[in-house]
């Protein structure tokens, strides 16, 4: 048990430290990728299956246009704009670029259908809820 706590504690450290490095480096020296089509479609795919904090995260930049600062602070995210940086490159590994960060054009892009994808899942299970609430009421009386 004390050893998976520790590789844990140690995993944890890693992506503490990673996030750190990438909180104050120059935008200048990463590199920047552009993707096809496909790609962001695939990208937006990627997006709208991260976990909630995540995706909130994704959202607070490129749909509520937020600062880093501001984010960090409403979701209380340490080192937002590292973090920030360091899904970008998780993203770009998962459609098989490595140590490429993707253009913010283009994830901001994925960010914005993988968004409308959300809420439009949304409606429908919203109006599924207030009509199961209209049946309920009509029943009680």
């Amino acid at each position: 048990m004390t050893e998976t706590k520790d590789y844990k504690n140690l995993i944890k450290d890693y992506f503490n430290e990673e996030i750190k490095t990438l909180e104050n480096i120059d935008r200048t020296e990463l590199s920047i990728i552009s993707l096809s089509e496909y790609e962001t479609l695939e990208l937006m795919e990627k997006i709208s299956k991260l976990p909630h904090e995540e995706k909130s995260l994704l959202y607070m930049k490129y749909i509520f246009k937020e600062t880093p600062s501001i984010t960090g602070e409403i979701l209380g995210i340490k080192n937002p704009r590292g973090r920030m940086l360091y899904l970008n490159k998780l993203l770009s590994e998962t459609l098989g670029y490595e140590n490429k960060y993707i253009e913010e054009s283009i994830i901001e892009e994925a960010v914005k259908l993988a968004y409308e994808k959300e809420e439009s899942e949304r409606i429908p299970q919203l109006k599924k809820l207030n009509t199961q609430k209209l049946l309920r009421r009509k029943w009680l009386i």
